[in-house]
């Protein structure tokens, strides 16, 4: 089952990249479920109107998978409210992983050493969600919504069958979604004589970027599954993720 990009959308004023991840199929004839997991860019411009958009959208939780001082530079607009429960959880959070991130001439490098290095962060991440996902919506973002928030996505929606094309074709919709705030970006370095010699390697969100990054979990590291077993995500938490993530087709 896929679904429009225009379908999945969520317009809310302030924000970027914003999406649902539902109606995907996966294992056993199931689908993923709508108003559950919802992938998001940074959401620190986010206006009042907006705001109200995602609560009456049902979301209560939000994962901010930025690092701390990522969060103190440009704050969540939900970072202090009492109408949903924010944590930041980074899924990079070390200053020697981000250094060699930064040297790396290929996004596929760059995901394979987030998924090597990181595995502590990425562990608590998951369990994270997992807690607070039977209470209703969760949002996961990072700066653009792309690179970690993609990470997570494609562990999320392969622990429950989603095919590797569709990880993929999810994933790409991101340099779609963010055109206006990448071309932003490309006049910003330009303007202020930043290196820009690998600025469409690391801005774009290609099908086949995902689909090696996949590749890679099954060759090197077992699959999906096996590597969540390895980074010690109990089988408790595995198991509510797959519960609340799918459904049945309506």
């Amino acid at each position: 089952m896929q679904t429009k990009l225009s379908e999945r959308v969520l317009k809310i004023e302030g924000g970027s990249n914003i999406r649902d991840i539902g109606g995907y199929s996966a294992s056993g004839g199931k689908v993923t479920r709508w108003k559950t997991i919802v992938r998001s860019a940074g959401m620190d411009q986010i206006t009042a109107a907006g705001q109200h958009g995602l609560l009456d959208y049902g979301v209560r939780h939000i994962i901010d998978l930025r690092d701390v001082a990522e969060t103190m530079n440009t704050p969540n607009v939900f970072a202090k409210s009492t109408a949903v429960y924010y944590c930041n959880c980074p899924v990079i959070g070390m200053e020697d992983v981000n250094k060699a991130i930064e040297d790396v001439p290929t996004m596929v490098e760059m995901y394979t050493i987030i998924l090597e290095r990181c595995r502590g962060q990425i562990k608590n991440v998951l369990e994270t969600i997992a807690q607070h996902l039977p209470n209703g919506p969760v949002v996961i973002h990072c700066w653009a919504g792309k690179d970690r928030t993609g990470i997570i996505t494609a562990l999320l929606l392969g622990l429950v069958g989603v095919p590797a094309e569709t990880i993929a074709q999810d994933y790409a919709m991101s340099y779609e979604l963010l055109a206006d705030r990448i071309e932003a970006w490309r006049i910003y370095n330009l303007e202020n004589g930043i290196d820009s010699s690998t600025f469409d390697e690391k801005n774009r969100s290609r099908p086949e970027t995902m689909l090696a990054t996949l590749d890679y979990l099954d060759s090197h590291l077992g699959g999906i599954e096996s590597y969540l077993r390895a980074i010690g995500l109990s089988d408790t938490a595995m198991n509510t993720l797959r519960t609340h993530l799918v459904e049945d087709p309506q």
